[in-house]
């Protein structure tokens, strides 16, 4: 099995470039995987309309085909004994990933927390859902987009809305803009919302898992790590934060805004994460010359970062377009003059 080049990413799927790789030869995994979770994404092929992420989801095998156990066995394996994985989720995925972690031979440690307190809300408005099916017959809040509207039959109401006690006290009347509500039913759920994506979120999971050491106890494994290159000491390095920020760090909840403005630029990727959280990260988990992997690089954020903090890295993204936008992030931090 060949090795692959440090410091280098590589546009490809990080299933066959994890296959390239030697074992036990990454020091810390550090990776952002798609959730495949946006339920109203649409898919495209050719231009041509396929189906919505929720469909692939709900068909997906979760036994021993599906991907994220294939990519997290080859993590495993890459990593050294004692290494650490860190792989962002959410709470609504995070099951999978903790689940396969422990089948593939991780111990599932605790996770940390990155509070960002931007999120917007992003529930269905369930007034305007109702008053749709009711005079439309269905569910679209497009076709509450007309103006006004004929009164609906009794019959064709309560086939709609079924017989629910509001039926006998529905009063319609015309609408006169595109915030009034145009029922009873509707003015009695109004400003409520369906689900509970309607509270912003402000976390996001960093799933924490270890390989198991090589030998009885860690401390030994540290021993043995500086003659063993397979080994991982295994420590969380506080010290340089606490040197830095002159604090001692927490190592549950780290606070960075999402990126805008000038850290995100021209950067299209839709969950492109804060440097500064990456640095963080990487300086918890690694020391100066230890290699990281991000087999799901994006736009590169965990290479820039271990180029500002002296580690080595290797990076696979399959995405032409986001491999691109990686490369000249590194371009631009290569290109920059070096102090004497």
């Amino acid at each position: 099995m060949k090795e692959l080049e440090l410091n280098k990413i590589y546009n490809q799927d990080c299933l066959e470039g994890l296959k390239e790789m030697p074992d036990n030869s990454v020091d810390v995994v550090i990776t952002d995987p798609p959730y495949w979770l946006g339920s109203y994404l649409s898919i495209d092929k050719n231009g041509q309309y396929v189906g919505d992420t929720k469909d692939i989801v709900n068909s997906w095998n979760v036994g021993d085909g599906y991907w994220i156990e294939k990519v997290l066995t080859e993590i495993h394996r890459v990593l050294k004994f004692g290494g650490y994985c860190l792989l962002f989720s959410i709470d609504r995925f995070v099951d999978l990933p903790a689940y396969n972690a422990r089948k593939v031979g991780f111990d599932v440690c605790q996770s940390i927390y990155w509070k960002f307190e931007q999120g917007m809300p992003k529930g269905i408005d369930t007034r305007k859902r109702v008053e749709a099916l009711i005079f439309h017959g269905n569910a679209s809040t497009s076709s509450l987009r007309k103006q006004e509207y004929e009164n609906p039959t009794g019959e064709e109401i309560s086939v709609r809305a079924g017989n629910n006690g509001f039926i006998n006290d529905v009063q319609i009347r015309k609408r006169k803009n595109g915030t009034k509500p145009l029922t009873e039913i509707g003015n009695y759920f109004e400003g409520t919302k369906y689900g509970l994506a309607t509270l912003a979120p402000q976390i996001e999971i960093i799933c924490v898992f270890r390989k198991k050491k090589k030998t009885e106890n860690y401390a030994k494994d540290i021993l043995e790590s500086q003659k063993d290159t397979s080994i991982h000491p295994s420590v969380i390095n506080t010290r340089q934060i606490q040197e830095e920020d002159g604090i001692f760090p927490s190592q549950l909840i780290i606070e960075a805004p999402k990126p805008r403005g000038e850290e995100k630029q021209d950067n299209e990727h839709p969950t492109v994460k804060p440097l500064s959280l990456i640095l963080k990260l990487i300086k918890l988990f690694t020391m100066p010359d230890q290699i990281v992997l991000d087999p799901f690089l994006g736009s590169g954020t965990t290479a820039v970062a271990c180029v500002e903090l002296n580690r080595k890295y290797i990076g696979f993204e399959i995405d032409k377009k986001y491999y691109n936008i990686a490369e000249r992030r590194l371009q631009k931090i290569y290109d920059k003059p070096k102090l004497l």
